[in-house]
């Protein structure tokens, strides 16, 4: 139980570092209120964080960090929960571009740390599953 604490609290304090980088945009995609419910339960996110903003670089950056084969525990959790939040932020259609250029290594990350958002929760990002259909 401390244990699982200590896991959200790293993953939070990651996640409020991130959302303190990022500026909100009247443009940027709208978390809907059943993915603001996904990730608040599955992916520590708070519902007052500002969605952040990513350019292609740093969202290149952060997909391909989710391959680093150190990555365990806390570190793990806090990875899948950054690329949920980015998946919900820059919207189905820019993520599946940015996943789509990146090698099959990191495809097979994605699909590990997002399946759960279309299949226990049923969110529909249609482009970005087709782009990971062989890893799921």
């Amino acid at each position: 139980m401390y244990s699982r604490m200590l896991v959200v609290a790293a993953a939070v304090t990651s996640l409020d570092a991130l959302a303190a980088c990022a500026a909100h945009d009247a443009g940027a995609p709208r978390i809907s209120d059943q993915e603001m419910q996904v990730l608040v339960s599955d992916y520590y996110w708070q519902r007052d964080l500002p969605v952040p903003r990513y350019t292609s670089e740093q969202l290149d950056e952060l997909l391909r960090a989710s391959a680093d084969p150190t990555l365990d525990g806390e570190r793990a959790e806090s990875q899948a929960s950054r690329v949920a939040v980015a998946l919900v932020s820059v919207g189905d259609e820019r993520f599946s571009q940015a996943l789509s250029h990146q090698p099959a290594s990191v495809k097979r990350a994605i699909a590990r740390e997002i399946h759960y958002m279309w299949r226990r929760h049923h969110l529909h990002y249609p482009k970005t599953r087709r782009v990971l259909q062989l890893y799921i």
